[in-house]
C-alpha cells in the first residue's frame, strides 16, 4: 500500500505539465484531541497481570499545552497535485484518576495524582488527480498516508496513606499509528487568482473500524507571492473490538483550526 501511494503521488513530479503553481507556508494552530484505547488481553509481569485501558481525556485530562506549530507544502498543477504536511502538537494534563488504568505495561490505581503530557507529531503526503477541471474550479482522487508519532509520559503519585512515603509509578511509551488517506477534493481559484479554497474529504472502512477525515481552508493573497491562510480540520477513528485486533478496541477524534501564511511561485 504505501509503496503504491508513493509512486501514486511521483506522478506530479514526472508528469505535469508546465501551467502549476507551488505554495509553501507555516501555520499555528490550536488541536483538540479526545478518546479512549483498551487492550483487553492481559500481560503477564513479575508484579502481577496488566491490561492497557486508558481514557485521554477522563483518566488524564490532556489538554492542548501550547500553540502548534507546522508546515506545508503543495503543488497544484492542470491535471496532477500534491502536498505535504508537518505539524508537532503538544498536550498535558493533571488528575485525580478514580478507577485502574493500565497503559505502557504499568497501572495506576484509583486515587492517584497523575501528571501526564502527550507529543503528536503527525506527518502527512498525499497525491491528487483531477477528474473534473473547469476554468476555475475542479475535483480529484486523493491517495496518500498520513501517520501519527505519538510520544506519551505519564506519572502517577500515591499518598491515600498519609503516614507512608508517596509510591511514586513513571511510564514513557512511543506509539505509530500510519493511516492511508483515500478520498475526495476540491479546489477553487478566483478574484483574479488572489483568492483559493480548499478542501478533502477521506473515508476508510475496514471490518467493522471506520476512518474519516475532513479539511477545509482558504487563502488570499495579498501580493502575487503572498497570502495569508486559515483553515479547520477534524478527524476520526473509529475500531470496535474485534475489527483490527481481536482484543482492542479504540476510539481517536481529533480536531484543529488555524492560521498561518503562503508563499506562492
Amino acid at each position: 500500500m504505501y509503496r503504491f501511494a508513493a509512486i501514486f503521488i511521483a506522478i506530479p513530479l514526472t508528469a505535469q505539465v508546465p501551467a502549476g503553481s507551488w505554495s509553501f507556508g507555516v501555520y499555528g494552530c490550536n488541536p483538540q484531541l479526545t478518546g479512549h484505547y483498551r487492550d483487553s488481553s492481559i500481560i503477564q509481569t513479575e508484579l502481577g497481570s496488566i491490561k492497557t485501558d486508558f481514557d485521554i481525556k477522563k483518566d488524564f485530562n490532556l489538554k492542548n499545552s501550547k500553540t502548534s506549530l507546522g508546515i506545508h507544502m503543495d503543488y497544484i498543477g492542470s491535471r496532477f497535485g500534491f502536498s505535504l504536511n508537518y505539524g508537532i502538537h503538544d498536550f498535558a494534563g493533571q488528575s485525580q484518576i478514580n478507577r485502574e488504568i493500565g497503559v505502557g505495561g504499568q497501572t495506576f490505581y484509583s486515587g492517584m495524582d497523575v501528571t501526564s503530557s502527550l507529543k503528536n507529531t503527525a506527518f502527512d503526503l498525499n497525491g491528487t488527480i483531477k477528474v473534473l477541471r473547469g476554468s476555475s474550479i475542479w475535483l480529484g482522487v486523493d491517495i496518500g498516508i498520513q501517520a501519527w508519532y505519538l510520544d506519551v509520559q505519564a506519572e502517577g503519585v500515591s499518598t491515600a496513606n498519609p503516614l507512608a512515603e508517596a509510591i511514586t509509578d513513571k511510564v514513557t511509551e512511543t506509539v505509530t499509528v500510519p493511516i492511508p488517506q483515500i478520498g475526495l477534493s476540491f479546489g477553487f481559484r478566483g478574484l483574479q487568482n488572489s483568492l483559493e479554497l480548499g478542501g478533502k474529504a477521506h473515508f476508510l472502512a475496514y471490518n467493522g473500524a471506520k476512518y474519516t477525515r475532513f479539511v477545509a481552508e482558504a487563502r488570499y493573497y495579498v501580493l502575487s507571492w503572498l497570502g495569508v491562510r486559515a483553515f479547520m480540520e477534524i478527524q476520526s477513528l473509529e475500531a470496535p473490538n474485534g475489527s483490527i485486533n481481536a482484543d482492542v478496541e479504540a476510539r481517536l477524534d481529533n480536531s484543529l483550526s488555524g492560521f498561518g501564511i503562503a508563499l506562492r511561485w
